[in-house]
């Protein structure tokens, strides 16, 4: 991965600072002179930019310690956009010496993936937009955390507004029962619907049952009619 997190001579960041925003000088050599034997044979290179890139105090990327590889958070934080696209422009106009060519112009890059597996929308199927995020050092499927979750649903209810007139949207807000001010959540995986579905039913079961065996505790505290003896 040219922006891993897997030390000095895995990754085109320079280890001794505290952001992902400068190129180190020996990386981006050996990535020019194995570029130019490529080429040298007849043989295409492929970038991929965002793989493995895992942000540091120096990005000001929020909760960057909690977010692992922020899989999804391309596609709507804009601190991560902007961060992205200056790797992006500093990468593809950084001329190979070898060559004399920056990589923008670069016959023999045949592919620059703009992003390696990271889908939004697979990242809402597997439940990875929850916001339930709580712990640090988090791997590279993992949920993201709640600000980014409240950020993400800030941008469909601005979206909604948008979309809807005012009346469909008060529709909708009654629909779901919402308080005045409450966002209105987005939709969640059918997986997560039916197991808070079962979860909403199984709290309502279980709340039938406490009621029954509430009920059946009080009756068994009232006073007990005495028993007639049969006459002998």
């Amino acid at each position: 991965f040219l922006d891993s997190n897997w030390g000095r001579e895995a990754s085109l960041w320079d280890p001794e600072r505290d952001d992902t925003q400068v190129l180190d000088p020996a990386q981006i050599d050996r990535l020019d002179f194995l570029v130019k034997a490529l080429k040298d044979e007849g043989i295409y290179s492929n970038f991929n930019l965002n793989v493995g890139r895992v942000y540091r105090t120096g990005d000001r990327v929020r909760d960057h310690d909690w977010i692992g590889l922020g899989k999804a958070l391309q596609y709507f934080n804009p601190r991560i956009q902007r961060l992205h696209r200056d790797y992006a422009r500093l990468l593809l106009t950084h001329r190979n010496p070898y060559t004399g060519t920056e990589y923008r112009h670069e016959p023999a890059l045949a592919i620059v993936e703009l992003v390696n597996e990271n889908s939004i929308v697979e990242s809402w199927f597997n439940g990875r937009l929850r916001g339930k995020q709580n712990r640090k050092g988090a791997g590279t499927w993992s949920d993201i955390t709640a600000s980014y979750a409240d950020e993400l649903t800030a941008y469909y209810n601005r979206w909604l507004a948008h979309r809807l007139d005012a009346g469909a949207l008060a529709a909708l807000r009654r629909s779901l029962k919402l308080q005045p001010g409450e966002p209105i959540p987005r939709l969640q995986p059918e997986g997560e619907q039916r197991q808070q579905a079962a979860a909403e039913e199984g709290h309502r079961v279980h709340g039938a049952d406490e009621e029954g065996r509430h009920q059946q505790q009080q009756e068994q505290q009232l006073p007990r009619p005495p028993v007639e003896r049969a006459a002998a």
